[in-house]
């Protein structure tokens, strides 16, 4: 169930992100990609200062995560 949810959600996420962005999609998509990057510039910044393989450090990444399964479910 959950497996399949997200696959979905991230089957329509890429899909929305592939049609003419306009108004609040291309908001939402914008605003997701510049956290995500953020995130992973960050994590990669910290982890060649202190190696850490603890997956808790990813944790920030969720919330890109989250609103791009949501908008791809929607």
């Amino acid at each position: 169930g959950a497996g399949l949810g997200t696959l979905l959600g991230g089957l329509g996420f890429v899909l929305s992100a592939r049609k003419a962005w306009d108004g609040p999609t291309k908001a939402v998509h914008l605003t997701n990609l510049a956290l995500l990057l953020v995130v992973v510039a960050l994590f990669v910044r910290f982890n060649m200062q202190y190696f850490q393989g603890q997956a808790r450090y990813v944790y920030p990444a969720i919330g890109p995560i989250a609103v791009g399964l949501a908008s791809g479910l929607s």
